[in-house]
């Protein structure tokens, strides 16, 4: 069933369809289709609203995944040939209609004086001799998906029939009559004029050699030069000790970033060269990094001391060390917001920074070292566009500028604050507007620059003081920061304007507990189970507190057992904090032996985990159950 933003009922449902187009989005962005293989479709009118499937003998339901067709009389032969345009290969097909009994036809070109000059939006129709209805033909500008066929209409004749009239409604309405046509011609109609102008039908020799279409060989090399620059994000990789460096580069030198793994015979044949060519990239003020990215994916793994006696094999005289999965997710998405295609990069991959810290080229595939050395040569230049660009041109606009603030939002997104934040804070200086506070006050708070980031807060919501996710934020902020008084404030005002939202009431009842408002903390766990039925973590803190609670008048220890039991059940028994909450509930129902065991595996799993304090808390508890007492949450 489709959605709409439009549609969407309540809180859940509008989020629901905003993951849903940006999980689309994704998939489009990485190349996928949105349904693959669309053969083409042919139906012919066999009897007024009466159509018959005729796309397998039509010849033109090839196994591609078709986009547009447009109509021409390609040969003026007097009959349409089509052009099919695919998604996949080949983009280009033309067929031409070689029917022996295609009929006569007739061709006109209208063209507008006081109207447009191609008449769009005319309307014509052709009378027979004989024949009461006319032929009628639209002339629209696109006439379907992706496609605009001729101008020229194209009236088929079944069989050769003389011409009485042609009446032509030209935009606006006013009609003009036209005399004198034949079948089988070709005419120029001029508005105003009544006058019919021939054309020559200039019969053109279309010679098409069948062949088979060999699928086309992927060059394993690609250079991706930037006109415009984004700068380099913060690179942290893991040297050969194990200890994390970052990704730097010496005042005034480019630096070239090289992923490559161990298992890759180009990535060899590279990093050799490299290794051979050091006085001419050392002449060239060029510094190396080469990075193996060995186990990241899907790949074979090696051990560090492996890899790092792969590389002495070759002596290879550069900077070396083993890249982090951050740095891989990091100039994926960075390749992303430049081109608009999610796509894992190959290896060997090597990046070109420049002298200035900005993304210079992009090599996908081997890097051959004249190539780069070619490419710092120029990285200077005045105009980028010609060095930037595959072929040379006539310019006549100014490079389009890279838009640092979605790139800033993408990293905001996956976690990396420490990137967003300059991004946001550049993308709010010129003149972004609440939104772009609200994020940046956002990635501030991940940063623990918490005072800068609530005077941004309040700075979105003095522009946008009806903004739920700001109010809700700023209480996060606030509750982190120990004030749990004043965040009640803003989840209160978020939950006015959205009651929907799920996650305003769980932050509200647990900013509620640490003041000791315990009833009414249990109010708004209710409503957020309510709005998001199965939410474990709204399911564990309202049955703690049903359980345990500090406040006697809370209570339900049946309740409590069932919604730990139920929540526990979900998670398959695997989390130690829910099962530390059944044993919390077992306990006050009475049922001391059940509380031990649950107890037990919940210390367990957290050991496990190794998470040996919360471990320690909960062998505090079991002690508790083990003498057949209950434990009470504190205030």
């Amino acid at each position: 069933m489709s959605q709409s933003p439009l549609a969407a009922t309540d809180r859940r449902q509008a989020e629901a369809y905003g993951k849903a187009l940006d999980h689309w989005s994704r998939l489009v962005q990485a190349g996928n289709s949105h349904s693959g293989h669309e053969r083409n479709c042919v139906f012919l009118n066999t009897a007024g609203d009466r159509f018959a499937n005729i796309s397998g003998v039509s010849g033109l339901d090839f196994y591609d995944d078709a986009r547009a067709v447009a109509p021409v009389d390609w040969d003026h032969d007097g009959d349409l040939d089509l052009w099919l345009a695919n998604r996949t290969a080949p983009q280009l097909r033309l067929m031409r209609n070689d029917a022996a009994d295609a009929g006569s036809s007739v061709a006109l070109q209208l063209a507008g004086t006081t109207v447009n000059a191609d008449a769009i939006g005319a309307r014509v129709e052709l009378f027979l001799d004989g024949r009461a209805e006319p032929l009628l033909r639209h002339l629209v500008a696109g006439n379907g998906f992706l496609a605009q066929g001729s101008k020229w209409l194209h009236f088929g004749l079944a069989e050769t029939r003389d011409i009485d009239r042609v009446v032509v409604h030209w935009p606006g309405g006013k009609p003009e009559t036209f005399n004198g046509l034949q079948a089988g011609q070709r005419y120029r109609l001029v508005q105003s004029s009544g006058k019919i102008e021939p054309v020559e039908r200039r019969k053109r020799k279309v010679e098409l050699a069948a062949a088979v279409l060999a699928a086309e060989q992927g060059s394993a090399r690609a250079a991706v030069r930037l006109a415009s620059r984004p700068a380099a994000p913060v690179l942290r990789y893991r040297d050969w000790s194990d200890a994390e460096q970052t990704v730097e580069h010496s005042p005034g030198r480019p630096l070239l970033l090289n992923l490559w793994a161990s298992w890759c015979g180009p990535c060899a044949e590279e990093l050799g060269e490299l290794a051979q060519r050091r006085s001419d990239l050392v002449s060239a003020g060029i510094d190396v990094l080469a990075l193996s990215v060995d186990g990241l994916g899907d790949e074979r793994s090696a051990e560090p001391e492996a890899l790092r006696g792969f590389l002495q094999q070759l002596s290879f005289p550069f900077s070396s060390g083993v890249a982090t999965p951050e740095i891989v997710d990091k100039l994926e998405l960075l390749f992303a917001r430049l081109f608009g295609r999610h796509i894992a990069f190959p290896v060997p991959a090597s990046f070109l920074i420049d002298a200035t810290g900005n993304l210079a080229v992009i090599y996908k595939g081997r890097v051959h070292v004249d190539d780069l050395l070619s490419d710092v040569a120029q990285l200077d230049i005045d105009d980028l566009r010609d060095w930037a660009s595959p072929f040379r041109g006539r310019w006549y606009t100014q490079p389009t500028p890279f838009d640092i603030s979605l790139l800033g939002r993408e990293y905001l997104r996956a976690g990396y604050a420490e990137e967003a934040e300059p991004l946001l804070r550049a993308e709010m200086h010129a003149g972004g507007g609440p939104e772009s506070r609200q994020l940046l006050a956002t990635a501030l708070s991940l940063l623990g620059q918490t005072r800068e980031a609530e005077r941004r807060y309040r700075e979105s919501l003095a522009l946008a003081p009806r903004s739920a996710r700001t109010h809700y934020n700023l209480g996060l902020l606030l509750v982190d920061d120990e004030r749990p008084g004043s965040a009640i404030e803003h989840f209160e005002a978020a939950l006015e304007i959205d009651s929907s939202n799920a996650d305003a009431h769980f932050a509200l009842a647990g900013a509620l507990l640490e003041i000791g408002r315990s009833s009414v903390a249990v109010v708004h766990y209710r409503r957020a189970l309510d709005l998001r039925p199965g939410w474990g973590r709204a399911g564990n803190a309202l049955a703690r507190q049903l359980a345990a609670g500090a406040d006697p008048q809370v209570r339900d220890v049946d309740a409590a057992v069932r919604l730990a039991e139920q929540v526990c059940r979900g998670t398959n028994y695997r989390v130690p904090e829910l099962m530390d909450t059944l044993a919390v509930a077992y306990a006050a129902a009475g049922r001391f032996n059940e509380a031990v065991d649950a107890a037990r595996k919940s210390a367990k799993l957290a050991a496990d985990a190794g998470r040996t304090a919360f471990a320690s808390e909960i062998e505090a508890r079991l002690s508790l159950f083990a003498d057949e007492k209950t434990w009470t949450e504190p205030k």
